[in-house]
């Protein structure tokens, strides 16, 4: 047992140094704070199991190692199998997987040769007689997992899943062998050294088996609705196989495989950032890229070559007038605008908005306690200083009619009542 111990645990660092990304810096896995994102998958199964071999009788064969009072060893199996899954993922950090899979598996019980009796070929002196037990079982299971997990640094996955397995199919094939005192089969010909064969399925078999069944992987994106994700888990099973009377006949399993994911719902995918949205196009609040039509504001008309409306300054060598609005400066003292949203990837859609679709690139995110709760840390967009608080005000009133104007386009990017405007007194 301790070295199968011994055997999963060097499995487990293997797969993580091999699966870990190569180059973390070049990749950086972002999501936004609340997501909704779904994913099916389709995962083979490598299989190496244990199995213990608390039994010395069991239904089907009665006799088969009770005869002779002694008891089988422990026993280990590499098995195949298949698994599909659904992975539905809630916040940034936590998503539910439901899997169910198929595995046929394959033991070989035995016990070590030891004496039974001594018998005579007709010689004066009797011969030591061995004996030995061997038990081949093939079973076949679907299994079911509902795994919380989660997502604990950039794709890496930890989750702890129930399983229940549903036992499909049984046989079995028991024989005890002779041997003389040099191992060869006593009696001749070689057919009669076998004797007790029995088989073929169990009577009473427990035909379903609750389990744990931890887990650990890795997402790699490979396109933006497809990924692979290693992963290695380890079966602990519960119950018996057998449901006989003084039988402990439970198994445990590593398994790993290569999970083939499809993504959909978002469009989001994770292991690294999303990519930029191709021109003429900006990220909805799903992630995804949608076309916009901007409506474009028009400033009232200029009453004279020198002279804009509040909220406007003059832009001589465009020879029109633009908002004025103070460059950022983190530094500067005195009145700024500042637009103040719930979430920092909210404000960088915002920010992409100004920069992209309003050519005002006079915005800089930055974070403020809240002077009502300092436990609170609140995400904004904010101005350099203004000459004094009135002009704030006439840039905060232009803001809010640009935006207004746009507000279907607010909606879709899910802003829409979702900032307030705020004339601040940076100190």
């Amino acid at each position: 047992m301790q070295q199968i111990k011994l055997s999963v645990q060097f499995l487990v660092v293997v797969f993580l140094l091999s699966s870990y990304p190569k180059d973390v810096c070049a990749q950086e896995y972002q999501l936004p704070e609340t997501l909704s994102r779904n994913i099916i998958s389709l995962m083979p199964i490598i299989q190496y199991s244990n199995h213990s071999a608390g039994f010395t009788g069991f239904g089907g064969c009665i006799t088969c190692a009770k005869f002779d009072n002694v008891v089988f060893n422990n026993s280990t199996g590499l098995n195949v199998g298949v698994g599909v899954g659904y992975e539905q993922r809630f916040t940034k950090k936590f998503l539910l997987q439901f899997r169910a899979f198929f595995v046929q598996n394959t033991i070989d019980f035995s016990t070590d040769q030891a004496f039974l009796t001594y018998v005579s070929n007709g010689g004066n002196t009797p011969s030591k007689v061995y004996n030995q037990h061997n038990l081949n079982v093939k079973f076949t299971t679907v299994g079911m997992q509902l795994m919380p997990t989660l997502d604990i640094y950039k794709g890496l996955k930890l989750g702890v899943g129930a399983e229940v397995d549903f036992l499909l199919n049984q046989t079995f094939d028991y024989k005890e062998t002779l041997f003389d005192e040099t191992n060869k089969r006593f009696f001749s010909p070689a057919g009669a050294a076998t004797r007790n064969v029995q088989g073929p399925t169990f009577t009473n078999p427990n035909s379903l088996m609750i389990g744990l069944a931890p887990a650990i992987s890795y997402e790699i994106k490979l396109a933006e609705s497809f990924s692979i994700e290693p992963e290695a888990s380890y079966r602990f099973i519960f119950t018996n196989f057998l449901n006989e009377p003084d039988v402990n006949w439970k198994y445990q399993a590593f398994n790993f495989g290569v999970k083939v994911n499809w993504i959909f719902g978002t469009g989001i995918y994770g292991g690294a950032e999303l990519p930029p949205c191709p021109d003429g196009t900006i990220r909805d609040k799903d992630g995804n890229c949608v076309t916009v039509v901007v409506q474009k504001v028009v400033p009232p008309p200029i009453l004279n070559s020198k002279t804009c409306p509040p909220g406007f300054k003059r832009d001589n060598v465009a020879d029109t007038c633009v908002i004025d609005l103070p460059q950022a400066d983190t530094t500067c003292i005195g009145t700024i605008l500042a637009i103040q949203m719930p979430a920092l990837e909210k404000a960088k859609v915002l920010l992409q908005y100004l920069m992209e679709k309003k050519s005002i690139t006079n915005f800089k995110i930055g974070k403020v306690v809240d002077e009502r709760d300092k436990r609170v840390t609140v995400t904004q967009l904010e101005s350099g200083c203004f000459e004094n608080s009135q002009k704030a005000e006439e840039v905060r009133r232009m803001l809010y009619k640009i935006f207004d104007a746009d507000k279907e386009i607010f909606k879709e990017l899910g802003l829409y009542n979702d900032f307030q405007i705020i004339i601040w007194e940076r100190k």
